[in-house]
């Protein structure tokens, strides 16, 4: 009998830490919504609702994402449903200044 795979969060709890993480990326590089939005080509409502969760962000949004903020991909998939300070080290050596 094939063996069932778990998955330790849910599809909503996903989103909303990829979300989570884009808005701490964001903040990080003192980007506004609306700023961000311009630089990717969609609008400040819809970075608002990535950011929320209520939208999920595609693989190729978050290598997009990812080459802008220029942050490894792991930032954003890493260690989903466990803790942020992975997610924290990287922003603080990347902007050293904060």
């Amino acid at each position: 009998m094939p063996k069932k795979w778990i998955i330790p969060t849910s599809t909503v709890d996903i989103n909303a830490q990829l979300g989570l993480r884009l808005r701490r990326a964001r903040k990080s590089a003192r980007l506004s919504a609306e700023t961000l939005g311009i630089i990717i080509g969609v609008s400040k409502s819809q970075i608002l609702k990535y950011e929320s969760g209520k939208t999920p962000l595609t693989v190729e949004r978050v290598c997009q994402l990812a080459e802008q903020f220029r942050l490894p991909l792991i930032f954003f998939y890493g260690s989903l449903g466990e803790d942020d300070k992975w997610h924290n080290f990287v922003l603080k050596h990347e902007n050293p200044n904060k």
